[in-house]
């Protein structure tokens, strides 16, 4: 009995060593990762970093980057620190630029060490950099020179809307000069409406939120005839307190005459 206590005994040493040793780097990568995000999260919410956990954003600015659920204004006229009765703090979110109160709890402005990215706070958001406040790059206020996420005041590329090649495909819209890749093409213009079938005409609806999608207005714009295929990158972002939906390109487009075939 001895023998093979012993034996079972060794048998389950280098289990419990391999569990100790997956536990010990759980712990470290854990710990690298709460060093990294903690001081980024403290930023967003500097009133509830006490409060809240890195997978659990804190309740109150949940609907931060959740335009579609917010029910009130998205701005407020609080004269001076928002109160309870603050539409921003109705909406669970952040107040912005527009918002007239002098509350501590804005939503920050930007300082992004080269141009605004996929890290920049206002990007993960959804929301448009904010010209002569936010920063890009060497440290000078965002504008159309040398920030990408800027949108409103931007001009697209030439476009041209001929008929489509393709039997019954109705128009397309064609290149008039090349795109570079991440170039801003132009904002899809419509109305979010909830609970609509995708079905026969409607076909053309962006679906945004599990329950909402955007109808195209009559006559719909430019953007609306893109082929939405690899090429097309589309975003969500509030643009001068207004929610918009624009596509930009993802790989270069060359430019083609109507009538030529494609590449």
């Amino acid at each position: 009995m001895d023998s093979q206590a012993a034996q079972s005994h060794h048998q389950k040493k280098p289990i419990q060593a391999l569990t100790t040793l997956r536990r010990e780097a759980t712990d470290a990568i854990a710990s690298v990762s709460r060093s990294i995000w903690q001081p980024i999260f403290r930023n967003f919410f500097p009133d509830a970093a006490n409060t809240v956990t890195i997978d659990q954003p804190s309740p109150r600015f949940e609907n931060v980057s959740h335009v579609l659920r917010q029910r009130l204004p998205f701005t407020c006229t609080c004269i001076s620190d928002c109160e309870p009765c603050c539409p921003c703090y109705d909406n669970r979110t952040k107040c912005r630029d527009a918002c007239t109160c002098g509350c501590k709890g804005r939503f920050p402005y930007c300082a992004c060490k080269r141009a605004c990215g996929n890290t920049c706070n206002c990007v993960v958001n959804g929301f448009e950099c904010v010209p002569g406040k936010c920063r890009s790059g060497t440290g000078e206020g965002c504008s159309l020179r040398n920030c990408f996420h800027l949108f409103s005041g931007r001009k697209g590329p030439k476009l041209v809307k001929k008929a489509s090649q393709l039997p019954g495909a109705g128009i397309d819209l064609f290149a008039g000069e090349l795109i570079k890749r991440g170039r801003y093409i132009g904002d899809y213009h419509g109305e979010i409406k909830r609970h609509v079938p995708r079905t026969g005409i409607k076909m053309s609806l962006f679906q945004v939120t599990k329950d909402a999608s955007m109808e195209p207005h009559t006559p719909p714009c430019d953007v609306f005839y893109i082929h939405r295929g690899e090429c097309a990158q589309e975003s969500h972002c509030v643009c001068y307190q207004t929610h918009t939906k624009g596509q930009g390109a993802r790989g270069q487009i060359r430019r083609r005459r109507p009538g030529t075939p494609t590449a």
